[in-house]
């Protein structure tokens, strides 16, 4: 059975002698003191952060490999792996650049939806009534619900229970409420903005309670689209 030996130096390989190669297509066999002569560098090469550095991390590769004095077949041998080497790492580091660009692009994209989504909200006008006072309805989007459930706690019902003995309103049940209110109709100016929306009317609001010391609270209102009538007009 002939012996593996070194690509660069030809010495016998085996036990005593390790045997790498440079990678599953470049598999000729080389012993550890050719290998470590040039493997480092090589290592550097791939580890390159940008461009900049591979161009010189490749440059000291390149004189690396040079140096070792090995037969001329056997350098381009390793030179030609080298420059495979830089044009992978090359592709990897376009490659984020672009991953980086698109998702760049996501966020950005994201950022500018959440804020003209929190303008729209912010601008949404509101009534209780059918009709806002010099806007013109343009549009109907149907009627809407926002709906929120919050617990009570038991410390809630005791102090409300203690007030009603004394004939007092109750700050912690109407603190309840209120925040249950609030939250309720944010969640209705949410839907409208959603479904395309600029103001709410008819809104109203239902109050439910459930057991376990839980208060439901639901807004409706009509989502419609109103502008703004410009002086002068009928």
């Amino acid at each position: 059975i002939k012996m593996a030996t070194c690509k660069c130096c030809d010495k016998k390989l085996g036990l005593l002698v390790g045997s790498n190669k440079l990678s599953d297509e470049y598999d000729e066999p080389m012993c550890d003191g050719c290998f470590y002569k040039f493997k480092t560098q090589l290592n550097i090469v791939e580890q390159s952060k940008d461009k900049y550095c591979l161009e010189i991390n490749y440059e000291n590769a390149v004189a690396t490999i040079k140096k070792c004095n090995f037969s001329e077949d056997s350098t381009n041998y390793i030179l030609s792996f080298a420059e495979s080497l830089k044009q992978t790492v090359l592709d990897k580091l376009q490659q984020d650049i672009v991953n980086k660009t698109e998702e760049a692009l996501r966020v950005e994209k994201e950022a500018e939806q959440k804020l003209q989504f929190k303008r729209l909200m912010d601008n949404h006008l509101m009534t209780t009534g059918y009709y806002f006072d010099g806007y013109r309805i343009k549009g109907y989007n149907g009627v809407i619900s926002g709906s929120v459930v919050l617990g009570t706690g038991f410390l809630s019902e005791f102090g409300a229970s203690i007030s009603d003995l004394f004939g007092s309103q109750s700050e912690l049940f109407s603190d309840k409420l209120e925040t249950a209110r609030e939250l309720a109709l944010k969640n209705l100016v949410k839907k409208s903005a959603q479904n395309s929306g600029n103001a709410i009317i008819g809104i109203d609001f239902d109050y439910i309670t459930f057991s376990n010391n839980m208060i439901g609270v639901v807004a409706n209102g009509t989502s419609v689209v109103v502008e703004k009538i410009e002086q002068g007009e009928g």
